[in-house]
């Protein structure tokens, strides 16, 4: 219907009506500005999130290494065949290992503390009272007992309470050899008698052969090359030290192990008798920059490696928490008693501490989240009632 003249307000004409009147919202432009709340609020809970997720992820351990290094020791020795063994397991599990040959534990344990890029290594029992600052080196699991072989051409140990000036060939400076035969020969106050030559390995049992050294000793597993090689040589024999049970009272890393006769090589008869020999215990070291999971990594795969050795008695025995020099890690300690966790018992290593990583992150996200979920449709309401309030006001 038109509107007439005089239907107008007082002197507002026809032509300037509509300049003076607001227009009724169009439908497009209420649901554009709906959907523009939904954006801002979608945004803020976007940054929200993402601010969460940035100081979480700060507070989180970092990765684990992709690549660790091993200090062994000799090569063709127990560490070194060791070492190797726990490369092959560690690569299938995406762990790069770089193994570093060594004259022996000494030098181990002066690696782990001084060099900053080698956090594991194979260390003898015993090295301990001569470490300095190696408190806070860390157990992981003795791994093997190695016996103490002491091989003779000129007679039984006994001869150097005797003698003076007998040579022997007690392993190379910083070998964990080196160093049990010193402390064992200050027991027995012999050490002022007895001139130590730097061989150690395939060299020494070489140098008794050739006559050139009286005594040839090793701490070493009884597979070891070398250690066959002099047992079944004619005219060597095994010089028992004697009071291998005392000894292993007074050196508590120490135990006693009985070797019977044939045992090593029933047709050649190797050893031809029953022998008592000193075991010393062998354990997997770490220092406090050893990623966690990199240690659970290394206990389970020491669960496939090493189990005892059935020819000195020890199968099932190994990997464990006894014999151990340095103090038994936490990590070490949990395994120990709980095993591996659910996850990393069923799934592969990365995917297994990635979640483990996240789980720890799950919880504050969560108690952050929430609240901020529930806040997002009260938000909304209160922005749309706002709005709508505000053109009921024009309507």
């Amino acid at each position: 219907m038109q509107r007439s003249q005089g239907d107008f307000p007082h002197g507002t004409s026809r032509e300037a009506w509509p300049s003076n009147r607001r227009a009724a919202p169009a439908p497009s432009s209420v649901i554009a500005s709906l959907a523009s709340v939904r954006v801002q609020i979608v945004m803020f809970a976007l940054v929200a999130l993402a601010l969460i997720l940035g100081v979480g992820w700060s507070l989180l351990d970092p990765a684990p290494p992709r690549k660790v290094r091993i200090a062994t020791g000799v090569p063709g020795g127990f560490y070194d065949a060791l070492g190797k063994q726990y490369r092959s397991a560690l690569q299938k599990s995406g762990v790069a290992v770089e193994l570093v040959e060594t004259s022996g534990s000494v030098e181990n344990v002066r690696l782990l503390l001084d060099d900053n890029d080698i956090d594991i290594a194979f260390v003898q029992g015993g090295i301990t009272r001569r470490a300095t600052g190696a408190g806070t080196l860390r157990t992981l699991a003795s791994l093997a007992i190695e016996p103490l072989w002491i091989f003779s051409r000129t007679g039984a140990f006994d001869r150097l309470e005797t003698n003076s000036g007998v040579r022997i060939a007690a392993g190379q400076m910083g070998s964990g050899t080196r160093d049990l035969v010193t402390h064992i020969l200050s027991i027995l106050g012999l050490r002022e008698r007895v001139v130590l030559v730097d061989l150690g390995g395939q060299a020494a049992a070489d140098a008794l052969l050739a006559g050139d050294v009286d005594y040839a000793a090793f701490v070493t597993s009884p597979k070891t090359d070398w250690v066959r090689q002099l047992l079944d040589s004619p005219g060597v024999s095994f010089a028992e030290p004697g009071y291998t049970a005392s000894l292993a009272r007074v050196l508590p890393f120490t135990t006693e192990v009985q070797l019977p006769a044939r045992v090593l090589d029933f047709h050649r008869r190797i050893p031809r008798e029953d022998l008592s020999v000193l075991g010393v215990a062998t354990s997997l070291v770490v220092t406090p920059a050893a990623h966690p999971a990199i240690k659970h990594l290394l206990l389970a795969k020491s669960h496939e490696i090493v189990d005892g050795e059935p020819i000195l008695g020890t199968r099932g025995q190994f990997p464990s928490r006894q014999l151990i020099d340095f103090p038994l890690d936490e990590e070490a300690m949990r395994y120990f008693q709980h095993g591996p966790t659910p996850v990393r018992r069923y799934l592969p290593y990365w995917l297994a501490n990635l979640i483990e990583r996240f789980w720890f992150l799950l919880v504050p996200i969560l108690t952050l989240l929430i609240p901020l979920l529930g806040f997002g449709p009260t938000a909304f309401d209160w922005s749309m009632r706002r709005r709508i309030y505000r053109w009921y006001r024009e309507l």
